[in-house]
């Protein structure tokens, strides 16, 4: 992609999810403190520095309030050619899935939330491991399963 403003673009993008950075565009400190907080640093020297995407630093760029959207609109406007479409599944898929589901304590016992999210929670009750520790109410008012029977 050539529009015009390639040239003072910082990054490229790679379909491997590496993000080369060079240090000489105007924008270079915009898009150095973006690359820090949604990817891992690779090698850092004076004129290039290589960065790779992955899904635990894609997770940690959503924890610090970074939507899918915000991720992939910095991603095309510092590089200098069309984002492969392997990185913008990548990013999508990484970032879509973080704070669909929250693991609470309460009164001794977690609880799976998952506020809005039927198909998570549909997901997360048929997965074998949760289901066995699931302890589900009684009719007449006592509890089944692990929990119930002093398992952990």
């Amino acid at each position: 992609r050539n529009d015009g403003g390639h040239a003072s673009k910082p990054m490229w993008v790679c379909p491997d999810h590496r993000i080369i950075l060079e240090s000489s565009s105007p924008v270079y400190k915009e898009a150095c403190d973006f690359l820090i907080a949604i990817a891992e640093p690779v090698c850092r020297t004076r004129f290039l520095q290589e960065y790779q995407l992955t899904s635990y630093s894609l997770y940690a760029g959503a924890s610090m309030g970074l939507l899918t959207e915000d991720i992939l609109t910095a991603l095309r406007r510092f590089s200098k050619t069309e984002l492969p479409k392997e990185t913008v599944e990548m990013v999508t898929t990484c970032t879509a899935r973080y704070g669909k589901v929250k693991l609470v304590l309460q009164k001794g016992q977690f609880f799976i939330e998952c506020p809005g999210q039927p198909t998570v929670l549909e997901m997360l009750l048929q997965d074998p491991v949760l289901a066995a520790a699931r302890k589900l109410p009684q009719p007449d008012g006592a509890a089944s399963g692990p929990a119930a029977a002093g398992a952990a």
